[in-house]
């Protein structure tokens, strides 16, 4: 739509260009991954319908895939191997809420919709197989010319088995003895509903060089089960209750974050990010789902370390399959960039980025990984490094390199300002879009 004006004595007239939407649309995206090393590629393909029922209703297909390659370890008795992911989401949108008793004025609000969607995947990796299966039911609205939106996840259902483990992977977890590895690779049934606000003080183009935003959940799972199963009284003979054969998770998450640009001038923008994170397992769940969980390191966070290789706490990573233990219940992130814009397409970034990972709780064999308030100080991970990002208007092309400057994982000699080895303390990433 475009909007032109015209002074007409005391007046001034409105001319108004609609052009009609494509009803039909078609999205293919690839990306490139590199975690720990092991180089991948994610890809997927939508498709919508934005008039499914001719009332603007969009129903929607997508179908994504990815792979990596896995370098042999043998100390995990892993050859080289790739490693896949794939599956597929159909998802059914209405322009209005569909819920009883709601006001017919609420109902067909401006920028309210209700949305429904399955998906299924398959995870096939070196030590395990995974299938994940979902069901979900949300409301959006926005207020405010759009600038603050809302999403309410009804319910949302999550079903998780692990049908497949090697000898290699049962082994390290009898090993551990850790109730957290074993209890986050058990089959799952995971209920939550979930509310999300943001809040954008400038929307458009402006908003890449000024302005701040604010992003904010909380997450509530497991409760109706709870309340079938204490009133049918069907409890296990470990003391937790099950839906359909399988211990249903409870736990409580909040997550905050907060980003604020500083403009210096039209080229130069200082931009700044906070984040908190908080996950508590209760009731029938002694932890967190795995999948819950939080992790550090990664193109969005401390850009030191690849994805999932930070953290908990102290704790030192045994190799790039030890992800699994590099996970936590609490997360703080602090991040801070400068970034140059130029004539021509391409930007440049200088950034410093801390934070870490941590458990709230002990957990058997990571001791290291548990938060105290008078040391998380000393485990918070730093690094810094530059990027360069070319902008072609409608996407960003982010490349970024981190160095590590203070690694918690380290007994001593934890700054590493002189004195790097950029095999193990350089990190690549390639991604879309600003990191915050």
């Amino acid at each position: 739509m475009s909007v032109s004006f015209q002074p007409v004595d005391d007046s001034l007239n409105a001319t108004l260009m609609i052009s009609p939407a494509n009803i039909y649309y078609w999205q293919i995206g690839v990306d490139g991954t590199n975690s720990a090393g092991d180089l991948g590629m994610a890809s997927h393909i939508s498709f919508q319908d934005r008039n499914a029922f001719n009332g603007s209703e969009t129903f929607g297909i997508k179908l994504n895939g990815a792979f990596e390659s896995i370098k042999a370890n043998d100390d995990y008795g892993i050859a080289d191997d790739i490693y896949y992911e794939y599956g597929g989401e159909l998802s059914l949108m209405f322009p209005q809420f569909l819920f009883p008793f709601i006001p017919e004025k609420q109902r067909q609000q401006v920028g309210a919709s209700t949305v429904f969607s399955v998906s299924q995947n398959w995870r096939d990796r070196p030590e395990y197989d995974r299938r994940f299966f979902s069901m979900d039911w949300k409301y959006k609205w926005s207020a405010l010319r759009k600038r603050l939106n809302y999403t309410f996840d009804l319910y949302n259902i999550n079903y998780v088995v692990t049908p497949r483990t090697s000898a290699w992977f049962d082994q390290y977890l009898e090993q551990k003895n850790s109730a957290l590895l074993r209890e986050s690779y058990k089959d799952q049934l995971i209920t939550r509903s979930s509310f999300q606000v943001s809040y954008a003080s400038i929307l458009g183009k402006q908003a890449q060089i000024q302005g701040f935003t604010i992003q904010t959940s909380i997450d509530l799972a497991g409760t109706l089960p709870s309340l079938v199963s204490h009133f049918s009284g069907r409890e296990t003979r470990n003391g937790s209750y099950e839906m359909f054969g399988i211990p249903f998770a409870q736990y409580a998450k909040f997550c905050f974050d907060y980003t604020k640009l500083f403009p210096i001038d039209r080229y130069n923008v200082i931009a700044a990010h906070a984040g908190f994170g908080i996950a508590c397992p209760y009731g029938n769940s002694s932890v967190v789902p795995f999948e819950q969980q939080f992790f550090a390191g990664g193109p969005n966070s401390v850009r030191g370390w690849n994805s999932r290789t930070l953290g908990p706490g102290s704790y030192a990573s045994q190799g790039s399959s030890d992800f699994i233990n590099q996970t936590g219940d609490l997360k703080l992130l602090a991040n801070l960039e400068y970034r140059l814009k130029t004539e021509s397409i391409l930007e440049y970034a200088l950034f410093i980025d801390a934070g870490n990972v941590w458990n709230i709780k002990d957990y058997e064999n990571k001791s290291d990984g548990r938060f105290y308030s008078d040391t998380f100080i000393e485990q918070f991970a730093l690094a810094y490094g530059l990027g360069i990002r070319p902008n072609l208007g409608f996407l960003l092309i982010r490349l970024d390199a981190g160095l590590k400057m203070y690694d918690p994982s380290q007994s001593a000699d934890r700054w590493n300002i002189t004195h790097h080895s950029l095999k193990r303390d350089l990190a690549i990433h390639f991604a879309l879009g600003y990191p915050f």
